[in-house]
């Protein structure tokens, strides 16, 4: 509970979870980071999917892995033996 107040005495709104979660999605941006920081401080640490959205779907690495995955199952051999398919 006395973190709930920490964050609610920055956000200037109630200690209540709905109060203070309004309030962070209306914030501008740099009180975000700061309230990141904030959690940051008290111990919190990104969890699995937020690193493997920083990892694999905010650096662009993931559409060229399941591009890629996709072009190596199709297989080519019957469009080979008869082109006549492709059209």
């Amino acid at each position: 509970a006395g973190q709930l107040a920490v964050i609610a005495a920055k956000l200037n709104c109630a200690p209540d979870v709905h109060a203070i979660k309004e309030a962070l999605a209306l914030a501008l941006p740099s009180v975000q980071g700061q309230m990141e920081n904030l959690a940051v401080d008290m111990g919190y640490t990104p969890g699995v999917l937020a690193l493997f959205y920083k990892v694999a779907i905010g650096s662009g690495v993931a559409p060229l892995v399941i591009f890629m995955g996709v072009g190596a199952m199709t297989d080519f051999g019957p469009l080979l033996a008869n082109p006549r398919t492709l059209l």
